[in-house]
């Protein structure tokens, strides 16, 4: 059965309300389920979620709570309906609103940037590694701009991390003196360490926060809506063969 699920979420009413409920939706029978769990993360938003297929789990990193932006890495289990907090030995800072994907080809998670606790914006890379249960802070040469709003899938018919950028801004001693939207899809190789910025003739207007999904049947990303000079509310097809957005 077809389903997706979401954990936390706040409302904004001169003050945030923070949740901590984890959802289901299941697409043949169009309903949500609150999944009633013991044990759960602190209520959040924009925290980093992903589905690990092979595991049937999720697995969660940080997010912005209460009490500032969080560092914190959970896994929820749906055959015991349980969620565990893990204790690494090293992990990202604190932050919301990064990338993060799942490569079932090297069995880790890839985290990208994010907003931290200072507004800054890093440039940093992370991979969790489940055989040593243990976040690595990589080193690739010429990352991306450190952003936020921005997103990461996994194209499993070209085992490609492919990322789509999002509010990007560049700091110097300690002040913001650049910022921007978007730009050309980005990809990340676990392998090599390496980030490649794929140039295309056309992209979307610039945007962050944007919906990015990876459509298996034709192998191809889906881009839709986002923030940036205005609310956008259209669709964009980036063909990974060609390296071209239309």
């Amino acid at each position: 059965m077809r389903e997706s699920n979401f954990y936390g979420g706040a409302h904004w009413d001169n003050g945030y309300t923070f949740y901590g409920e984890l959802w289901s939706y299941k697409l043949e029978s169009n309903t949500w389920t609150k999944l009633e769990t013991n044990n759960n993360p602190e209520p959040r938003f924009n925290s980093m979620i992903v589905y690990i297929p092979g595991r049937h789990q999720l697995f969660l990193f940080g997010g912005f709570t209460a009490n500032d932006r969080i560092a914190d890495t959970w896994i929820y289990d749906f055959e015991s309906n349980r969620w565990t907090e893990l204790e690494p030995r090293n992990q990202p800072s604190p932050r919301s609103d990064s990338c993060i994907a799942y490569d079932p080809e090297n069995d880790v998670v890839v985290l990208y940037s994010g907003y931290l606790v200072d507004d800054s914006h890093t440039q940093d890379t992370w991979i969790y590694i489940f055989e040593e249960e243990n976040w690595i802070l990589r080193n690739p040469d010429n990352p991306p701009l450190g952003q936020y709003g921005h997103y990461i899938v996994y194209a499993d018919s070209t085992d490609q991390l492919l990322m789509y950028p999002g509010h990007w801004s560049i700091f110097s001693n300690g002040e913001m003196v650049s910022h921007g939207f978007g730009g050309n899809i980005w990809e990340y190789d676990v392998v090599e360490d390496t980030w490649t910025e794929h140039i295309s003739d056309s992209n979307p207007p610039g945007r962050y926060w944007g919906n990015l999904v990876y459509d298996s049947t034709d192998n191809r990303l889906i881009l839709f809506g986002g923030n940036g000079a205005i609310d956008y509310d259209d669709t964009w097809v980036y063909n990974i063969e060609e390296k071209s957005m239309e």
